[in-house]
């Protein structure tokens, strides 16, 4: 454990940071309005980029792993807990939050169906949760295995193959099976809300194409889900 800390510290580079504290606006798509007077719970939160500015308007807690990023969250108004998804317990009771965000983590988790157990326990009945995971083999990422680019996403370039931390990788199809074998069901998709741009077509037909066809034209497979 102590050494998977390590690995995610080191990996808060500046870079990244800057990466993970421009995903607000990606979260705030995936809502018709803007919750209010929720409890929320932010799975992997790193530096809070995604849910800090939901803090104003509702109770915000994050859990990751890393105490750099943590730190980063901490002061953005987050309340933070450091943990390893993988082999601790999420330290609250059942059903205290409405919303859980899920968010470019199940690819870094050697048994993502735990983590879901532990997500689906902490979530209330009626709670939801906003799950996104990186498609690695859209047209784009193919065309570069293909001419030999490796699996490394294109967002995290900076990476090598030998030291990449996602080590699970999800299909379209994959991902919605995944979702009801956590017993989850799917309220909406969003397949077309993120795309990486520009790949070579306009953006108004990147998307059209994502909409129809996402495992081959979505960059993340984005979904709202309940408990069954």
């Amino acid at each position: 454990m102590d050494s998977v800390k390590h690995f995610y510290d080191t990996f808060y580079s500046d870079n990244i940071l800057q990466i993970d504290k421009a995903r607000a606006e990606m979260i705030s798509a995936c809502f018709e309005d803007i919750p209010k007077g929720k409890k929320i719970l932010d799975v992997g939160c790193g530096p809070g980029g995604q849910s800090y500015k939901l803090t104003a308007q509702n109770e915000v807690f994050g859990v990751d792993i890393s105490a750099k990023a943590l730190e980063i969250a901490k002061s953005r108004g987050i309340k933070t807990c450091r943990i390893n998804l993988e082999t601790e317990e999420l330290p609250f009771l059942n059903g205290f939050f409405d919303i859980a965000l899920v968010t470019d983590v199940l690819e870094h988790v050697f048994d993502p169906k735990a983590v879901m157990r532990k997500i689906r326990r902490v979530l209330s009945d009626d709670g939801v949760a906003i799950l996104i995971v990186p498609n690695h083999f859209s047209w784009h990422e193919r065309v570069k295995i293909l001419l030999g680019g490796g699996i490394v996403h294109s967002s995290h370039a900076c990476c090598e193959d030998y030291d990449y931390f996602h080590i699970r990788y999800f299909r379209q199809c994959s991902f919605e099976k995944f979702i009801t074998i956590s017993e989850f069901k799917i309220v909406k998709t969003f397949y077309d809300l993120v795309l990486d741009v520009p790949r070579g077509l306009p953006l108004f037909i990147d998307q059209f194409l994502a909409r129809k066809f996402p495992g081959l034209f979505a960059s993340q497979f984005m979904a709202i889900v309940n408990k069954k």
